[in-house]
């Protein structure tokens, strides 16, 4: 017999699209907010005194945030995915929960400590702006984009070893994943983790077309 699949369990592995794109954006407008290591206190100054420059940084730490929910949906379904069976269980898919919720917290915190200044600019009438402080929370900025990146590639890498564990989806995703965890450990140093956005698409499209609910059930 066949379990019929809940219109909101078909679907719910689509969040990692959702999540791709909205993290992908949000990253394009919060780069509105970096600067060249030659840029002069001025020109800083400049760019985050535009209030174009700070919505825009705005609304992309809005989107990345919202990013974050629909990345914890589809992180409870490759969970859901990695698991062997009810009864014996995948240790890689507690390391790929770990991973992926490292992961996660480590993005939206680089996001927001590149937003911070614009914010407090925007909120608070006695802050003044200070080069200094933009300089030194876009640094921070990139230190956690660095541990953003580290936690990709550990999550790829578990991933990859518990779809092979587990046989639930096709192999060649397991290699895809292994095979791009070290360039995302090494586009970490100049951008965002284009590779594990464009993983978490796939590997939607595959728990879409094969959803856990439909197996046979005893």
């Amino acid at each position: 017999m066949v379990a019929r699949v809940p219109r909101l369990d078909r679907w719910a592995p689509l969040a990692g699209v959702v999540f791709a794109v909205l993290s992908f954006v949000g990253a394009l407008l919060l780069s509105a907010g970096t600067f060249d290591a030659s840029a002069t206190a001025p020109s800083i100054l400049d760019d985050y005194r535009d209030s174009g420059t700070r919505l825009r940084m705005d609304i992309g730490h809005s989107l990345t945030a919202v990013g974050a929910i629909f990345f914890i949906v589809f992180l409870g379904q490759l969970r859901s995915a990695l698991a062997v069976s009810d009864r014996e269980a995948n240790p890689w898919a507690a390391a790929a929960s770990i991973a992926g919720g490292v992961f996660i917290a480590l993005e939206l915190s680089a996001a927001t400590a590149l937003n911070v200044v614009a914010d407090a600019h925007d909120y608070f009438d006695a802050y003044r702006l200070d080069a200094n402080d933009v300089i030194a929370f876009a640094s921070l900025s990139h230190g956690l984009d660095i541990a953003t990146a580290a936690a990709a590639c550990a999550l790829l890498i578990v991933s990859g070893f518990g779809i092979l564990r587990a046989g639930r989806l096709p192999r060649w995703s397991a290699w895809f994943s292994l095979a791009a965890a070290v360039p995302t450990l090494l586009l970490g140093l100049f951008g965002g983790p284009v590779l594990l956005w464009i993983w978490a698409v796939l590997l939607s499209v595959l728990l879409v077309r094969s959803p856990l609910g439909a197996r046979d059930s005893s």
